[in-house]
């Protein structure tokens, strides 16, 4: 649950803008980690360049914003306004004081008689936090509930997200290691309880599979590792500035960090252990390996050679070959490296280590001033690492008491006064250096071991010019390296895979995966839990089907993108011929509408020319019987008539036949005009004889004789 301070701003009478606290709502209980929710605020300036100091001013300008108006800034009370809003376990006044110091430079605060005063008109022109803050805790309420989801259904472990928070806060800390030390202060224990560890490797188990199937998850993962990195500058005890150049600084590297920087790692984890070796070289710092740590690398590498020698059928002897030594083997079968070429690694191992800028010496001797129970510290470290064999114990505990001697009882409180530090890839062997160290009060704010994540991310942080990518590499690292079965549980694991062999219930190619494929490990840590009673056939065989899916899953999503890549092809290619048989349509239809335009215009041009013809041959036709009559070349009735009807039937034959009328037409025309030229006599012809009556009898008797001969005629 949190509190939030808003503001408000008022004007004064002068009219100047004042801000004043008030407490906001408290709002509903929340998953998120307040601590975790800030390191991936942090996130966000990570990689412009900035130095460290800068990441915490938009939080100290966030708390200086709702400070009491007038009231003096003091750096503890700073601290503690930090620590309740942001979720920091504590920030050292002198890092509160050198905050105020830069809020002064960039005019957030007014100093005044060495007293610093908010100075409210910077303050308001600062954004606000408040929206990205719940962003963060969004994301990371997302994060652990699939956290829980995966500790569900994996692990078959029922998980609150408080629970998988607290499990996240764990892999965070092996990335700040003073901020781990801050917050279990005052803690009955300095060291975490068996249950945390299984809890942490669950979420390393989680990281691991989320590298390749939740990059979602996964990038939300390296964002709260990259703000771990930077929250953990606020204890360095030089939080000032670190030196370009640590000259003083001696680091005598472990076996694991060398082996994985001459390539015998996963891809991933040999680029981080190859960069955190140029980090180092980038201040200037001398880096050396002790004599008996190179001869625990030739021992292993040389062990290496001989079961490439033998071959990879060699089971019995390939389960030896366990702990960290078992990524090294598994990386040169993978690499197709030969026993020869091992060999010569051997051979040359110095010039390698050289060409890496790691150079050999020998521990100083013992003296009897400042001689530490070396007895005592082996039982610590027995107790916290717990060594399958004497050898590599009795070496760690030799580079252990070397780094005291080197140091001379010196307690350096800062990297750049360092004179020898042990950096080693297992967390065991640096926490119970802490423990003992601490138990006979020789202690060092810079302890005598380091993790190479540790050390790696100070000096990222501190670096100006950080390697983005560097914390994931890091992180993929620590996945691998927190993942890696004992040599007990491996060597169980092996003498089942063999057994299944000698029965044939497993070919020689399924047998060759569980040994060497990189995703065996955290598959076997995911189906046995990291309990060696859990590896039996029934594990063997579960590990086998997810690890066949797993080989599986990028052909068969491969060949999912190509059928849907196919299918939308198709689905293009088809709508394409649609467009296409549509256009070929509407073009057709087009071409059948000019035809048939063409053909309507030529139709009516036929039309047009045949009535001009039909018209033409009815007016010659009228034009004859006009000029017939006009030479008065008709006599009688009878050929008048006869010739008019043949005229009229020959005109109307004309137009019929241009306007393709048959010869119904014409005669339809012909009786027509019959009966309106009967009409016509019938009445305009009685009204003419009337007319005419009162004439000459000549003309009278004339018409009389010729209507005689006429009757007689007929």
């Amino acid at each position: 649950m949190e509190n939030e301070l808003a503001e408000e701003t008022a004007e004064e009478p002068t009219g100047a803008r004042r801000i004043t606290p008030r407490r906001a709502k408290r709002q509903a209980p929340g998953t998120g980690s307040r601590l975790l929710s800030t390191m991936a605020v942090m996130v966000a300036a990570a990689d412009e360049g900035k130095d460290y100091l800068a990441f915490f001013m938009p939080f100290v300008a966030d708390r200086l914003k709702g400070w009491p108006q007038g009231q003096r800034v003091q750096p503890h009370e700073l601290s503690a306004a930090l620590c309740e809003e942001w979720g920091f376990p504590t920030v050292p006044s002198a890092v509160s004081l050198l905050l105020l110091q830069r809020a002064q430079k960039e005019q957030l605060v007014h100093n005044v008689d060495r007293a610093f005063y908010p100075n409210p008109e910077k303050l308001l022109a600062r954004a606000d936090l408040a929206e990205k803050k719940h962003e963060m805790l969004a994301e990371l309420n997302a994060l652990a509930a699939a956290v829980v989801q995966y500790a569900r259904e994996i692990h078959e472990l029922d998980w609150s997200e408080q629970r998988a928070n607290r499990a996240l806060e764990r892999l965070s800390e092996d990335f700040g290691s003073e901020l781990a030390t801050a917050k279990r202060e005052g803690q009955l224990s300095a060291g975490p309880s068996k249950e945390e560890d299984e809890a942490l490797a669950v979420v390393y188990s989680f990281a691991r599979r989320a590298v390749e199937r939740d990059p979602v998850n996964f990038n939300r993962l390296v964002a709260m590792v990259q703000g771990t990195m930077i929250a953990n500058a606020l204890y360095f005890e030089d939080v000032r500035k670190l030196p370009s150049r640590l000259a003083e600084l001696r680091i005598y590297l472990d076996t694991t960090p060398l082996i994985r920087a001459l390539g015998l790692a996963p891809t991933e984890v040999v680029l981080a252990a190859r960069e955190m070796l140029e980090l180092m070289s980038s201040f200037r710092i001398p880096l050396f390996v002790f004599t008996h740590t190179i001869d625990e690398m030739s021992a292993i590498l040389e062990n290496i050679a001989a079961a490439l020698k033998r071959g990879t059928r060699a089971y019995t002897e390939q389960g030896r070959i366990a702990g960290r030594a078992r990524e090294a083997i598994d990386a040169a079968v993978a690499a197709g490296m030969s026993s020869g070429e091992m060999h010569s690694l051997v051979a040359n191992l110095e010039q390698r280590l050289g060409e890496l800028g790691v150079r050999r010496c020998e521990t100083p001797p013992h003296e009897e001033a400042g001689h530490i129970d070396e007895t005592r510290l082996g039982e610590v470290l027995g107790e916290v690492v717990g060594y399958g064999s004497k050898g590599p114990l009795d070496k760690d505990l030799d580079s252990l008491a070397a780094v005291e001697r080197l140091r001379a009882g010196a307690r350096p409180r800062e990297l750049a006064r360092t004179r020898a530090l042990f950096v080693t890839a297992n967390s065991g062997v640096a926490r119970a250096s802490r423990e003992y160290f601490q138990s006979i009060k020789r202690d060092a704010p810079i302890p005598h071991c380091m993790t190479d994540i540790a050390l790696t991310a100070q000096l990222w942080v501190r670096s100006s010019a950080r390697k983005p990518e560097l914390p994931r590499r890091m992180l993929i690292a620590d996945c691998y390296s927190a993942l890696a079965p004992s040599p007990a549980l491996w060597q169980r694991w092996v003498s089942h895979i063999v057994k299944l062999r000698q029965g044939e219930k497993i070919s020689e190619e399924q047998l060759q995966a569980l040994i060497y494929h990189e995703n065996t490990k955290a598959l076997l840590f995911e189906v046995a839990h990291g309990r060696e009673e859990n590896v039996d056939e029934r594990a063997v065989s579960e590990v086998l089907a997810r690890l066949e899916a797993d080989v599986r899953a990028p052909a068969e999503t491969a060949a999912a993108a190509e059928r849907e890549a196919a299918e939308r092809e198709k689905q293009e290619l088809s709508s394409q011929l649609a467009e296409l048989g549509a256009w070929r349509r509407g073009q057709e239809a087009a071409q059948r509408a000019q035809a048939k335009a063409a053909s309507e215009r030529q139709a009516r041009r036929r039309r047009l020319v045949r009535l001009g013809g039909g018209l033409i041959g009815a007016a010659l036709i009228a034009g004859v019987f006009a000029a017939l009559v006009a030479q008065e070349a008709i006599h009688g009735r009878f050929w008048w008539a006869s010739a008019s009807t043949a005229a009229l039937f020959a005109g109307a034959g004309a137009v019929s036949w241009g306007l393709r009328k048959g010869w119904k037409a014409p005669l339809a025309v012909l009786v027509s005009a019959g009966a309106l030229s009967t009409f016509w006599v019938n009445v305009f012809g009685v009204a003419g004889q009337s007319a005419s009556g009162g004439g000459s009898g000549k003309s009278g008797q004339s018409s009389a004789v010729d209507g005689g001969g006429s009757r007689r005629g007929r």
